[in-house]
């Protein structure tokens, strides 16, 4: 839909809807449930995987971490606005389960350069918000809002990531705070399908309105690691993200879609 015209005016069916006496409110719920488990090792195991009890043979190169937990988008763009004002959606409802992966390559004892990829997605279905079909049943539409970055950037740890013990043990620092920031790109897709009201005359047609496609992106993040082992640890993180993209030609007199947003989540760490 567009702010002027409908961009599948031509689809018009003959139904007409009809105004209500009052304002449609529809109440969704969002439960996420996060669960995780760590698998150990018998101790004889674990001395052969690390060399030793609580050290490794040498400083890892490498770590990798995956996580996941909620993104919340701020949604504040002309797409955002018209359907929390027009159909039973609130801003709050676009918050969904968001999943990350990073791996980071070890430049010094407290810097990691570091390449991330995620992925959040939320599928919400809403209706009129001020009108019914002539047979009295609600307009129903269903929202998809998605978005997969793709980022390099620096982490620096606040303190050293362990420590040397002789020539060859290496022990992990139990618990160590850590900035990051950098950039790249996230592909986006905004779509909506379903019903819709043509405000000139009150007719309801059908459509399949998209926006997508790939766009820059930058971010920001606090996070805390804490060795379980010396080669697994837990992460939390909390990560604000800036990116707008283009809405397309379905969605013309649009502004930017607001990608922008952010997200916490908590996993684990793997050291190699």
């Amino acid at each position: 839909m567009t702010r002027q015209q409908h961009p599948r005016a031509a689809d018009i069916r003959p139904a007409m809807a009809r105004k209500t006496t009052g304002r449609t409110s529809a109440t969704l719920c969002l439960a996420l449930a996060l669960a995780a488990g760590i698998l150990a090792a018998p101790e004889a195991a674990q001395a052969q995987a690390s060399g030793g009890d609580g050290f490794l043979f040498g400083q890892p190169r490498a770590v990798f971490s995956i996580r996941g937990g909620l993104s919340r988008p701020f949604a504040n763009s002309d797409a955002f606005d018209e359907s929390t004002q027009y159909l039973s959606l609130e801003k709050g409802d676009f918050t969904g389960a968001s999943y990350a992966a990073d791996l980071g390559f070890r430049l010094s004892n407290q810097v990691d350069l570091q390449f991330g990829l995620g992925y959040s997605v939320r599928t919400v279905g809403s209706d009129s918000r001020d009108f019914i079909g002539t047979d009295d049943k609600p307009i129903l539409q269903t929202t998809r809002f998605r978005r997969v970055p793709a980022t390099i950037g620096l982490k620096y740890h606040l303190r050293p990531t362990g420590r040397s013990l002789g020539r060859l043990a290496w022990v992990p620092t139990k618990w160590n705070p850590y900035l990051s920031a950098g950039g790249g790109a996230v592909y986006y897709q905004y779509s909506q399908f379903g019903e819709f009201v043509d405000f000139k005359d009150n007719s309801i047609f059908s459509a399949e309105l998209e926006a997508k496609g790939w766009t820059p992106a930058g971010y920001g993040a606090v996070g805390v690691d804490y060795s379980l082992t010396p080669r697994i640890g837990l992460v939390t993180e909390a990560r604000y993200e800036y990116a707008r993209g283009d809405m397309g030609n379905q969605f013309v007199g649009y502004d930017k879609l607001d990608l922008s947003g952010i997200a916490a989540t908590v996993g684990f760490n793997f050291r190699f």
